[in-house]
């Protein structure tokens, strides 16, 4: 890499970049097919999908949070690569050099040569609350309520499916003019009332 631009930052780690002719920068490790990737989508509204994980082994680090949205650039003088979620203007710096793998909501657009997850598991245990638990080696990574539930997050960590479901859970209101105010219950519809009190009322005698 020629003329490095070398960033101090406020832990007093330094960050090595490398600033393309776009006049966005890059970890100087980000590899290539990442970053043409990257550049192909800045800026426009195609949403896409990271994983964040070793670099070295491609193994994933399971991230749920910050993945998923359209990538915009940053400013300043080193102007990096943003993942920027529906409705927000502005967003994270991606960690460019630690992707692994990227999804479209159709298919894989990138992948590490040795990109792996775990072996996943869905198992029943004994905890009250969240008596479904997702495994992930062997070992427990998280836990629902419903079997339901459990199935279709180890379909997301598994890149099975591009994302997460918004359940409705507990008080909502709707489009109604008769009965505006829905109680849910695990993306099922419980009850509707006409006052918001009624739901809650409703909802608290449920807990």
């Amino acid at each position: 890499m020629q003329n490095p631009i070398i960033e101090q930052t406020s832990h007093g780690n330094t960050v090595r970049y490398q600033r393309l002719p776009s006049g966005t920068c890059y970890h100087e490790d980000t590899p290539q097919d990442v970053i043409d990737l990257l550049e192909e989508v800045q800026g426009t509204q195609r949403k896409i999908r990271l994983y964040y994980g070793d670099p070295a082994t491609g193994q994933s680090w399971f991230d749920e949070n910050d993945v998923i949205g359209t990538i915009g650039r940053s400013g300043g003088n080193i102007k990096v690569p943003l993942l920027i979620e529906s409705g927000e203007i502005g967003g994270p710096a991606i960690l460019d050099h630690c992707i692994v793998r990227i999804d479209s909501p159709f298919r894989t657009l990138y992948q590490h040569p040795t990109f792996r997850v775990g072996d996943i598991a869905v198992q029943q245990g004994v905890h009250v609350d969240h008596p479904w638990s997702v495994m992930i080696d062997g070992q427990v990574h998280a836990g629902f309520a419903t079997k339901r539930q459990a199935n279709v997050f180890a379909a997301f960590i598994q890149g099975k499916r591009f994302a997460m479901p918004i359940d409705k859970h507990g008080v909502n209101e709707c489009e109604s003019d008769d009965l505006p105010w829905q109680v849910w219950l695990n993306d099922k519809l419980k009850a509707a009332f006409l006052s918001e009190a009624e739901a809650n009322r409703y909802w608290y005698a449920l807990q």
